[in-house]
């Protein structure tokens, strides 16, 4: 039987920072970590959206990694 063991969750926020030399967007990944797991999904976005908007660049897009570890 496995055992299941919750890990931190960590939100990454990508954001777009500018372009190659070819003219293809160029991203930049930003994780925050320890995420309580109890948090709704709605409170992680809201937050997300806060961090971003203090970063000055576009927000491409916004990950929850939820782990877990099997053994």
């Amino acid at each position: 039987m496995a055992i299941i063991t919750e890990l931190p969750n960590r939100i990454r926020l990508r954001f777009q920072v500018g372009f190659t030399d070819t003219g293809n967007p160029k991203y930049a990944t930003q994780s925050f970590s320890k995420v309580k797991e109890d948090a709704s999904h709605d409170d992680i976005y809201d937050v997300a959206n806060g961090i971003a908007s203090l970063c000055g660049y576009d927000l491409e897009g916004i990950y929850l990694e939820e782990d877990k570890l099997m053994v």
